[in-house]
């Protein structure tokens, strides 16, 4: 290919590139600095050549691409790669940045609509400027009308918004609904990363939430991190979005994706950005091998659960039989994994002070100053274990991990509700939980039946 050719553009450009720098109405002139190889537009900005390369997106669950997120590559003249960053900090003012936007955009969307016939999404970038240059001078229906000259659905198109960096929450917010009104699909860019705002996720409502590179990179060295993940995804399926991981590279981290049940994932590992559209992952085999391990691994995981939660079963349930009018023996706190015993009457309140024992790896001075161990009265009515718990008198209940307030840590509680006389009592026994003693932190509350 002749990359560094310049000749077979049509001279008007040059005009372009003088201040003032004027932003085209017409796709016609931006179709002006196009020429045609193998198939492909290629565009001239300045002095570089600009290409499109896809890079596909994937849904574990399907197995398959669900869309492609259009991307610039260029050249100089002598034909050496450039990097797009420095295509993008060429611009000198506002209104060359949103040409340069929309020049690489309407690139996207016609190699796409040329070269591309099956059902995916295209992710299409927004320049920040650009976004409150182009709000600015209401110029909305661009994007709009340039999918529709190229025969693309607006419905099909996502648009990625960086939102971290436009601080005005008033144009971000007007911009988003504006495109939204069009019939795109909404793309939070990058979030996790730099000043991300939770508070714009409730604001904006996007489709799909895309996050940074940096949550699945931490999760190979961070058990937190790698905690949090599933966490973060839970979060945002409640506020009804749809979790996109980008950057994803090594067979590692595409597990902990995979298991942290996001949506779609993005990354070398799956596919690299190319000029052809690739429908399957570079490794042909490697959702089949996700799941495969992941099935393993919980298999087991599950086993080693299983075995643990039956020993502290019937360790509780033994205390449980031994407890006569309310009052409990000490016993299992010489199991090294029980933290605490406790009551609750049948509204959900504890009855005395906890039956205590000092959580392993607590220093002393943790130990004697702690105003959250002190629980007599506290209101326990809220916790899922109590709830099942009354709902199903007589059956252990065992809960999922939670943060344990007073130790600061994660635990594990059993419950069971049982008659005294004539009013009910919750015994309730929490055990410190720990990933890698007792397998994932995925257990969820449920019944282990009559014990």
């Amino acid at each position: 290919m002749n990359v560094h050719c310049f000749t077979d553009y049509n001279p008007t450009i040059l005009e372009k590139m003088i201040e003032p720098f004027n932003v085209p109405e017409s796709f016609d002139e931006y179709q002006s600095v196009f020429k045609q190889e193998d198939g492909a537009s290629i565009g001239l900005y300045h002095d570089f050549q600009v290409s499109s390369v896809f890079q596909p997106i994937f849904s574990p669950a399907h197995s398959r691409v669900i869309g492609y997120e259009g991307l610039i590559r260029g050249r100089n003249r002598q034909g050496d790669a450039i990097s797009p960053a420095t295509i993008f900090n060429k611009p000198k003012s506002l209104k060359e940045s949103l040409y340069l936007d929309r020049l690489s955009r309407l690139l996207h969307v016609s190699n796409f609509s040329k070269n591309y016939s099956g059902q995916a999404y295209l992710f299409l970038n927004f320049s920040p400027k650009a976004i409150l240059i182009a709000n600015e001078m209401q110029l909305s229906t661009f994007t709009k009308d340039m999918v529709e000259y190229y025969g693309i659905k607006p419905e099909q198109v996502v648009i990625e918004i960086l939102e971290s960096a436009i601080s005005d929450d008033s144009a971000l917010i007007e911009v988003v609904e504006q495109y939204r009104a069009c019939g795109f699909q909404i793309a939070i860019d990058d979030f996790g990363a730099g000043e991300s705002n939770i508070d714009r996720i409730w604001k904006l409502s996007p489709n799909i939430i895309k996050l940074d590179r940096s949550l699945i990179s931490n999760t190979s060295n961070n058990q937190r991190a790698k905690r949090l993940l599933p966490s973060l995804v839970n979060f945002i399926h409640q506020i009804g979005g749809l979790v996109l991981l980008e950057g994803i590279e090594t067979k590692e981290e595409a597990m902990i994706a995979v298991d942290s049940d996001v949506d779609l994932v993005q990354g070398f590992v799956f596919a690299k950005p190319q000029a052809k559209f690739q429908e399957s992952c570079t490794d042909n085999g490697l959702f089949k091998y996700l799941s495969a391990t992941l099935h393993n691994e919980e298999a087991v995981s599950s086993h080693k659960q299983l075995c643990w939660l039956s020993a502290k079963a019937g360790d509780f349930s033994d205390e449980v039989k031994r407890a006569t009018q309310g009052s409990l023996s000490p016993e299992i706190l010489n199991n090294n994994d029980a933290l605490r015993w406790y009551i609750l009457d049948g509204n959900g309140r504890q009855i005395e002070e906890n039956y205590d024992t000092k959580v392993i790896g607590q220093s002393s001075a943790e130990a004697s100053y702690n105003p959250m161990k002190f629980a007599k009265n506290a209101d326990w009515s809220r916790r899922p274990y109590y709830r099942r718990s009354m709902r199903y008198p007589g059956e252990l209940q065992i809960s999922g991990p939670y943060f344990s307030i007073p130790d600061s840590g994660f635990c594990i509680t059993f419950s069971l509700a049982k008659k005294s006389g004539s009013e009910t009592r919750v015994y309730c026994c929490d055990f410190k939980w720990q990933d890698n003693e007792a397998g994932h932190s995925h257990l969820i509350s449920g019944s282990m039946g009559p014990w």
